[in-house]
């Protein structure tokens, strides 16, 4: 009897071992290993890559400008998906046919409305704020094929000064407030190669992280920090922000500010000097009218640089100087009246 009861408890014991072990086993095998990391700042350069390498829109099949002269815009306007970024006021009171009123800050959550049969033309008071829209759209673009193109001057190219605001009271008012500031001197060497900013969205798939990335570029139009007057670059020390001059070799030599260091179109990719821009400090971008340095801007921002565009750019500079300043702002006329409506019409 006595033993019995030591078999019966040995083979228990035995069970116990085996069934435990077995456990332990199906535990190890079902246990899903963790997801590889994403690199988010490789799907930001991977899009910025696409769109700044020759700063164009390939739509179908056919390959053309960013910047739109109202000219051009004029004879093939009803193409165009347009929209109008300017006060809901100031639209109601002069706008072009057909065209849609859309604020920046909602630009993520209405790109699923617009068309990718058509291109989207953006236009708002001078073109600042449309060429920092059209930039994200086109980033965007990379992965929903939405294509983009800003109205160049915006509306105070397209329409009388009295007509740009609801009120009356829009004034451009270039200048030349720093001509004798520009020097003609070879361009500064560029920072020396440094990592990119660290980019921590929570998304996994590459649309997903460019939307949450325009999210935060948008909100820095909004709150300010990303836009700057050109007394800012013109007056700030070279080890307080880095400011950079986007002009072909040849027309910087014609004249820039004495601390803006010449990055030529085609540069701000991966290949070439992106990852020459710090991160310690602001990065300023002008150009010839703020427009292209916006767009410039807005994908710096989206790759998490404390980037800033200097608006007006040369307008606003040395607006008088044909050799610095050949794209020139001119007010407009009632050369194109016959495509607006609106309550002051």
């Amino acid at each position: 009897m006595k033993r019995s009861w030591i078999s019966w408890f040995a083979v228990l014991a035995m069970m116990m071992m085996v069934f435990g072990a077995t456990g332990c086993s199906d535990d190890d095998d079902t246990t899903a290993p963790p997801p590889p990391g994403v690199d988010e700042t490789e799907f930001v350069v991977a899009a910025g890559d696409d769109y700044f390498d020759d700063y164009t829109i390939t739509f179908e099949g056919a390959t053309m400008g960013v910047n739109v002269p109202p000219s051009n815009f004029f004879a093939a306007y009803t193409d165009y998906y347009i929209v109008d970024m300017r006060a809901a006021a100031d639209f109601a009171g002069s706008h072009v046919t057909g065209a849609h009123n859309v604020a920046l800050g909602s630009l993520v959550d209405e790109i699923d409305n617009m068309p990718t049969d058509k291109i989207i033309m953006f236009m708002c008071y001078t073109g600042q704020t449309a060429s920092f829209a059209t930039s994200i759209v086109n980033l965007l673009g990379t992965e929903t094929g939405h294509v983009a193109q800003n109205l160049k001057f915006g509306a105070s190219e397209l329409m009388p000064e009295d007509y740009v605001k609801a009120n009356g009271e829009f004034l451009y008012n270039p200048n030349n407030d720093y001509l004798l500031d520009m020097v003609t001197t070879a361009s500064p060497d560029k920072n020396a190669v440094t990592d990119y900013p660290d980019l921590d969205t929570g998304e996994t798939t590459a649309i997903n992280v460019l939307k949450a990335r325009a999210r935060v570029a948008i909100a820095s139009w909004g709150d300010g920090s990303c836009k700057e007057m050109p007394t800012w670059a013109a007056t700030t020390p070279d080890d307080q922000a880095y400011v950079i001059n986007f002009f072909s070799e040849d027309n910087y030599l014609d004249g820039h500010l004495p601390t803006a260091i010449n990055y030529v179109p085609g540069d701000f990719v991966s290949a070439k000097f992106l990852n020459t821009l710090p991160t310690d400090m602001p990065v300023g971008v002008y150009c010839y009218t703020g427009q292209t340095s916006s767009q410039v801007v807005a994908y710096l921002q989206m790759m998490g640089y404390d980037a800033r565009t200097v608006l007006y750019g040369v307008q606003k500079m040395a607006y008088d100087d044909a050799d610095i300043n050949d794209v020139k702002w001119h007010a407009a006329d009632n050369s194109y009246f016959s495509i607006l409506e609106g309550t002051l019409h």
